[in-house]
């Protein structure tokens, strides 16, 4: 992207212009594709299995030993590569590592710029996973009031 600015505008009120200097311009209807081309490679950055939806990205692997440990860092590592690399950064503050199964070995729970937190219990496009038992999204669905669902 060359030569590009954005302003915000609300209530009559404007910001100042700032340079912009990665990303796809949004609000656009080329957009959401120029995304989508934009980080077409991503899976190809990594070994470990990778989904992605719209700007939601999962990275997995099943860890059976210590090296399975290292090689899922080495894909954190290279993640977050590709994301210096292309000025399009990952949100540290919604990463998170899930283990799930009965795998006795720990979940690894750091990543290379920053502390990855780890969770039991994550909302991911309205379910709630807490380990494939779904208890939590039956609870929070039960909760819900039954005019929703008519």
């Amino acid at each position: 992207m060359n030569n590009r600015s954005e302003i915000v505008h609300y209530n009559k009120c404007s910001s100042t212009s700032k340079d912009v200097i990665s990303g796809v311009p949004q609000g656009t209807v080329i957009g959401p594709k120029s995304f989508i081309v934009f980080v077409n490679d991503v899976p190809d950055t990594v070994s470990s299995k990778v989904y992605m939806f719209a700007d939601d990205t999962k990275m997995y692997k099943g860890i059976h030993d210590i090296n399975d440990h290292q090689q899922l860092q080495m894909n954190i590592n290279k993640l977050d590569s590709w994301s210096k690399n292309w000025c399009l950064m990952f949100n540290p503050t919604k990463c998170k590592v899930m283990s799930l199964g009965r795998s006795r070995i720990p979940p690894l729970c750091d990543g290379s710029a920053a502390k990855i937190e780890c969770t039991n219990l994550e909302k991911d496009l309205g379910l709630m996973i807490d380990g494939l038992t779904f208890v939590e999204h039956m609870h929070m669905v039960s909760k819900k009031p039954m005019e929703l669902w008519q």
